[in-house]
């Protein structure tokens, strides 16, 4: 699947295709174990809107021997179950 992206952030830009992988990687602080209402990131069981294309659950946490996250398993839709992105 492929999303076509804007080259710079102003209306009226070229675009260039950005392939969406089963894998991708973000940043540490778009994730909370704990949501909160004031929260727009990535949290457990809640459905958030990608910038470009779709949306994300947060299914599953993995940690390592620490208690770090390493990874995150996520469903991917068009639109959640409830249609609202």
């Amino acid at each position: 699947m492929h999303a076509q992206v804007p080259d710079f952030p102003w209306e009226g830009s070229a675009t260039h295709p950005l392939a969406l992988t089963p894998i991708f990687y973000m940043d540490a602080s778009d994730f909370k174990e704990e949501d909160s209402p004031d929260y727009f990131g990535l949290a457990p069981s809640k459905w958030v809107g990608l910038k470009y294309s779709g949306c994300i659950y947060a299914n599953e946490i993995r940690k390592d021997p620490s208690g770090q996250v390493v990874e995150i398993i996520a469903t991917f839709a068009q639109l959640p179950p409830d249609g609202k992105r």
